[in-house]
């Protein structure tokens, strides 16, 4: 039941979606100082920690298979802000802030305020969503980017004829999704695939719109060589190939307990309507689709349908999967549409006049309990930020290792972790060697391959970055931290008459050169 505009006023509409962006926010900046930054998001930081020209350079290398443009707007956010991880990892919780926003603007209008927020706080406390909000990294970036596509989107079918402003701003937020993530030609081509639709059930001419979208592709194709590179840097992954079994997990993410008790919401609001009804008459609001609302249905199935054309993607003979639950992240926004639109119908109710108050005492319901959603949902998650317990830096493995003793770390994790932490960083030392990396586990390869690309783009800050060969051919005494997996050292020294072994506790082994 929508509220009289006389007190639900435009203004005061803003003020459930920015209570849950106000607790986004807090969510992600406690816990972006209480977690350990991790390999992935050191990826992002030494990038754009450095001058402008090299975080351009790294882009065109095997240090992150993505377009440039995260790592652009990056740079000036982070030399504002803090150079540190931390400034980063808030550049993508303002990023999942901005999507929220974005997308009450879009539902709002077709559905009202009560479904709009009930869909969103789902959404907002999504932990997929959350934990992507807390890294340093360009996914949820890519997310708001998409919102603001399906915004231009909504107001673009909204006129007959949309004015070339509105198109080249559509342009240019397509051109943005495809130089943030590759992933961005299959939810450009769903927002493609709603204006074709819209169009045809509205028999219009959809050229513009569509050309709109082209052109926005366009961008790309400078970046084409450097694309083939990360085409092949992905061939190294370890993505595996999807099963019906992961597709079916995946999908079972959405159903999280939140979602359960809006269903349980949902339920019992169309329960409590149908009963006044049969008690005390009224009827259904009878109800087409509203203004605005098929644009956006329209869009839906394409927009969940993108994890099912990704994963028939992967099933490809010598493809590349790239089915992983953050690169179709912004699939979610589908979801809350869908939220959104199943909670509308379940409020919609019209009494007859003369039972104005149980009307009113229906709407009260329904925002009083939607309060109460929100309320608790932002408590919990300021909540469960104060509570985390703040991540401890592994013991620094060369505090019980005496001398000055290099000490090889074959987990490139492990590495970047000491690397980053640990006041004697310059003790550890990752090998080089490609030919081991390709006999390791899964991203073995992929791992040397960035390894080498952090060395060759950032040279005076992976100093300890160097060649298998030449490393041991100058080596006279080491130790190796070996991690079960990783062959380096049963490669390279347990069959090479050069060394002798000796087995430490954790892993540690010592290995000197025997004496000519």
């Amino acid at each position: 039941m929508r509220l009289s505009r006389a007190w639900w006023r435009p203004t005061s509409q803003w003020f459930l979606p920015a209570l849950l962006a106000a607790a986004v926010t807090a969510h992600c900046a406690i816990l972006a100082g209480k977690r350990l930054v991790w390999a992935d998001e050191l990826l992002s930081w030494y990038p754009v920690s450095g001058s402008f020209g090299a975080m351009l350079g790294a882009t065109t290398d095997t240090i992150n298979s993505a377009p440039p443009l995260y790592f652009i707007l990056a740079w000036p956010w982070t030399h504002l802000l803090g150079n540190s991880p931390i400034a980063l990892r808030l550049f993508s919780g303002l990023a999942t802030v901005a999507a929220i926003l974005l997308m009450f603007a879009v539902l709002r209008r077709v559905y009202g305020v009560l479904p709009s927020i009930l869909a969103l706080t789902v959404t907002a406390v999504d932990p997929n969503l959350l934990y992507q909000s807390e890294q340093a990294r360009f996914h949820t970036f890519f997310v708001a980017e998409v919102a603001i596509a399906i915004l231009i989107y909504q107001k673009i079918l909204a006129r007959r004829s949309p004015s070339f402003r509105l198109l080249a701003l559509n342009t240019a937020i397509h051109a943005g999704m495809m130089l943030t993530s590759y992933v961005a030609l299959f939810y450009s081509t769903a927002i493609l695939v709603g204006v074709l639709l819209y169009s045809l059930i509205r028999r219009r001419s959809p050229v513009r719109p569509c050309l709109s979208i082209v052109l926005g592709w366009v961008v790309l194709l400078p970046w084409i060589p450097i694309l083939l590179t990360h085409i092949e840097m992905s061939k190294l992954g370890w993505i595996p190939v999807p099963t019906l079994a992961i597709l079916r997990t995946y999908f079972e993410g959405y159903i999280t307990s939140d979602f359960r008790f809006f269903a349980k919401i949902v339920v019992a609001f169309a329960a409590v309507a149908a009963m006044t009804t049969l008690f005390w008459g009224g009827r259904w609001r009878l109800e087409g689709f509203r203004r605005r609302e098929i644009s956006l249905l329209v869009l839906l199935p394409a927009l969940l349908g993108i994890p099912f054309a990704i994963y028939v993607m992967s099933l490809r003979s010598g493809g590349n999967s790239i089915f992983h639950e953050r690169y179709m992240l912004a699939s979610i926004l589908g979801w809350t549409i869908l939220l959104a639109h199943v909670a509308h119908r379940a409020l919609l109710m019209r009494h007859r006049r003369d039972l104005r108050d149980l009307t009113l005492a229906l709407t009260a319901a329904q925002i009083i309990v939607t309060l109460a959603f929100v309320g608790d949902n932002v408590r919990r998650m300021v909540k469960t930020a104060r509570h985390a317990a703040a991540e401890a830096v592994p013991p620094d493995v060369v505090r019980d290792l005496p001398g000055l003793e290099p000490i090889v770390i074959e987990h490139v994790h492990e590495f970047l972790t000491w690397h980053f932490y640990s006041p004697q960083r310059s003790r550890y030392l990752f090998v080089l060697d490609p030919e081991v990396g390709s006999k390791e586990m899964a991203g073995g390869p992929l791992n040397h391959a960035i390894m080498g690309a952090l060395k060759r783009r950032f040279p005076s800050q992976f100093a300890e970055v160097v060649p298998s060969d030449e490393f041991l051919r100058t080596a006279s005494s080491f130790y190796v931290r070996h991690s079960p997996g990783y062959q380096w050292s049963p490669v390279r020294l347990q069959q090479n008459p050069a060394f002798e072994i000796d087995t430490l506790p954790d892993n540690l082994l010592h290995v000197r050169r025997k004496s000519q």
